[in-house]
């Protein structure tokens, strides 16, 4: 399936939905805002893939579950569900002018299993479903969305700068009052 197998819709949508877990999106890299032609690559290690590069932007690192990236390898473009706490992961707050906790991410040989290849291991791209596109944003866009909407149920307003939740009143929103 294009938008994973069922062990790994079972294993992350119901946190999602409960709003336990957080689902985010590396999409932009320094450079470069094009997820279809990622500098980031993948290379297979037996049945798991290692990440190098850097994605920027990246909202709520911190607190993901799985942060999806897309990356090249040999055969194609990839699309990887990365622990934000494997090793080779660094997190780095970025400054956003929205206040939303943005991170860069870099990846030095950042291991994902072979159960979190959403899409790219068998060169698995859908060329069809967006004809001229890459195989990275069609997998990349409902994952995404569900990601804005774990944020909608699960964060009450407002958030601490830290994107931690925040038991003080509006008047400490970042944004000021309303």
């Amino acid at each position: 399936d294009h938008f994973g197998n069922d062990e790994q819709k079972g294993r992350l949508l119901p946190g999602v939905v409960s709003g336990d877990a957080v689902l985010s999106a590396g999409l932009i890299e320094p450079m470069n805002e094009e997820p279809a032609a990622p500098n980031t690559t993948a290379v297979q290690d037996g049945s798991d893939w290692l990440l190098r590069g850097t994605k920027t932007c990246v909202p709520f690192a911190n607190r993901a579950s799985r942060i999806l990236v897309s990356a090249k390898h040999e055969s194609g473009v990839g699309v990887y569900l990365l622990d934000p706490e494997a090793d080779g992961v660094t997190l780095a707050r970025q400054e956003s002018t929205s206040g939303e906790p943005q991170f860069e991410v870099t990846l030095s040989d950042a291991r994902v299993t072979g159960d979190d290849v959403l899409v790219g291991s068998r060169s698995l791209c859908m060329r069809n479903s967006f004809p001229g596109d890459g195989c990275a944003t069609t997998a990349l866009i409902p994952s995404a969305c569900a990601s804005d909407i774990t944020f909608t149920l699960d964060v009450p307003w407002p958030l601490a700068m830290d994107g931690t939740r925040s038991d003080s009143s509006l008047d400490s929103c970042p944004w000021g009052s309303t």
